[in-house]
């Protein structure tokens, strides 16, 4: 039991983007990282006397998982939806590693966002090295999988995870007010964004940037007006949007079908992962939308989980800072499914909501290390975001 004390946090960032690297050379390696501290995880679990409601929540959305994954394998055989629940297990055991070793130590958050921007800048560098040797000398690297000038994914598998981590790298760095080089990095990572072609990433980032800008009352108002105005676009020009989502809005339509022919679509899906492997037109195209997946894969009643365990972490957290890079998270769900495929976005998330869960504790717990400030327990979380 010793093992999780003398374990340090700063080593999941390192094995994860380990993990990455390798990926290009040994396929899998990617869940490396989240395997090794989902054991160091459980652990903790076993060690724990405390659980938040948030994680009582969670391990209902994994159990779920699991029970409606039995029920696929035993109904058509199949071992997808297992494997799947498998990882979102590995989610929450790596969530609840960081919960355990970063209590009543705010810097070990910094710590490891630092970490993880300073992995982005590298990536990123190599990234635009890819993109002009390409461009310049049409010379493919054996990082590209795309033949195509802006579709640069470096250490990657796609552009869009390479978009979409430089993004939150970005907000990771905007997020903190004392950072060295805060505006050349912002515009190196912002570069990355640009050369992976990824409009998801950049929306998101545009995203970020309103919610840390305005106060809850004008956000809700422009949130609530984007999505009206999308809703009678999409009703006025049908066919226009339809052309824009290209593939995405066929493969959705053959989903829903699915769902609605299977004996427990309506309720437990066709089981995760199972989709593009079985029931795809086109077996090379993913659902290409994490919201959609939860529809289509795990029903009504993992969709329903999922969004109560998000819905509570806004209700129950509205003051934090790492909420707003949270939502930009959750907002690239809508074109891509990046939380359950990518290990860096993966990270990202699990970083995220442990900072959110632990400064919270921390802040009404007693005296705990922040930068450049000392919190105490009638002082309020608005003083530790400061």
């Amino acid at each position: 039991m010793n093992l999780i004390r003398y374990s340090s946090p700063s080593l999941i960032v390192d094995l994860f983007f380990i993990s990455l690297f390798l990926n290009k050379w040994v396929p899998g390696a990617d869940k490396l990282g989240l395997a090794v501290f989902a054991m160091f995880g459980a652990i903790s679990v076993i060690n724990s006397k405390k659980i938040t409601y948030f994680e009582v929540i969670f391990l209902i959305y994994v159990l779920f998982l699991i029970v409606s994954s039995l029920i696929h394998f035993y109904n058509y055989g199949f071992l997808e939806p297992a494997l799947y629940s498998i990882i979102w297990g590995f989610i929450f055991l790596n969530l609840r590693f960081l919960i355990d070793k970063c209590n009543n130590n705010n810097l070990l958050f910094e710590k490891l966002r630092n970490k993880f921007v300073n992995y982005m800048l590298f990536i990123v560098a190599v990234g635009i090295i890819d993109f002009i040797v390409y461009l310049k000398f049409g010379y493919v690297s054996f990082l590209r999988t795309y033949d195509i000038d802006w579709s640069v994914e470096s250490f990657f598998g796609n552009p869009n995870p390479f978009g979409m981590a430089s993004a939150i790298a970005v907000c990771f760095v905007l997020s903190k007010e004392r950072v060295s080089f805060k505006f050349l990095k912002s515009v190196f990572l912002i570069i990355g964004i640009i050369i992976s072609g990824s409009k998801m990433a950049l929306a998101s980032l545009v995203l970020f940037l309103l919610i840390i800008k305005l106060d809850r009352k004008k956000l809700t108002f422009i949130i609530i007006s984007l999505l009206t105005i999308m809703i009678y676009l999409f009703k006025k020009y049908q066919d226009l949007v339809i052309l824009v989502l290209n593939k995405r809005y066929e493969i959705w339509n053959e989903g829903f079908t699915f769902v609605s022919q299977s004996d427990y679509g309506d309720f437990i899906g066709l089981g995760s992962g199972t989709f593009q492997k079985y029931y795809s037109s086109d077996p090379n195209m993913g659902l290409h939308s994490y919201y959609i997946h939860l529809l289509v894969e795990t029903g009504f009643i993992g969709f329903f989980i999922f969004l109560t365990m998000i819905i509570y972490l806004f209700i129950k957290f509205g003051n934090s800072k790492e909420l707003s890079i949270l939502f930009l998270i959750l907002a690239s769900g809508l074109t891509e499914n990046f939380i359950l495929n990518e290990q860096i976005i993966q990270l990202a998330f699990v970083l995220t909501i442990s900072a959110v869960l632990v400064k919270k504790r921390n802040a009404f717990n007693g005296l705990c290390k922040t930068p450049g400030f000392v919190i105490y327990k009638n002082k309020t979380l608005a003083h530790l975001n400061k």
